[in-house]
């Protein structure tokens, strides 16, 4: 699969909806996939809509921490498929599947987390445009890049805690 990763979360480059929309339609991808936090769920769902726009057709999954509690919301915004929990297990035969199938794919897996942490591949940083997340005029400056694997603790504020009984 000929996958790539636009991320607009970096604190030194922000996209704007237009040009989000512009690498998507260049692009012209099979499948379109999100990950949604709820910092950014209003400006996922505002491109969702441009581009089921331009593309009716195309299926869209979301996974991300913010799936795990509204992925109904996400359903009804335009996502044909949400993925609860850890992917590295499901995202393989769920690509698969929404290929033959497309819209309207029917795809159900319980909630699953990965066991063994250790087990899962490295980050494939090839497919990241690293430029975007350090300032051009401080480049040796690092930043953090957060990958969701979860949290160790159960506070009581928590709602994946909450729901799952761990993260």
């Amino acid at each position: 699969h000929d996958a790539r990763v636009f991320d607009n979360n970096s604190p030194y480059k922000t996209f704007s909806t237009r040009e989000m929309l512009e690498y998507v339609l260049d692009f012209n991808p099979d499948i379109l996939g999100f990950s949604i936090v709820t910092l950014n769920a209003l400006r996922t769902y505002d491109l969702l809509e441009k581009v089921r726009e331009e593309l009716p057709d195309l299926p869209i999954m979301a996974g991300g921490l913010h799936m795990s509690h509204c992925g109904a919301e996400a359903v009804v915004r335009g996502v044909n498929v949400v993925i609860r929990g850890e992917a590295e297990n499901v995202i393989l035969r769920l690509v698969e599947i929404m290929g033959k199938q497309g819209r309207g794919a029917e795809f159900s897996r319980p909630f699953m987390v990965t066991e063994d942490i250790d087990a899962v591949p490295l980050i494939n940083w090839d497919v990241v445009d690293l430029r975007h997340f350090y300032p051009t005029i401080f480049p040796s400056v690092y930043n953090v890049v957060s990958t969701q694997r979860g949290c160790p603790y159960r506070c009581r504020f928590c709602a994946d805690a909450f729901s799952h009984g761990r993260v």
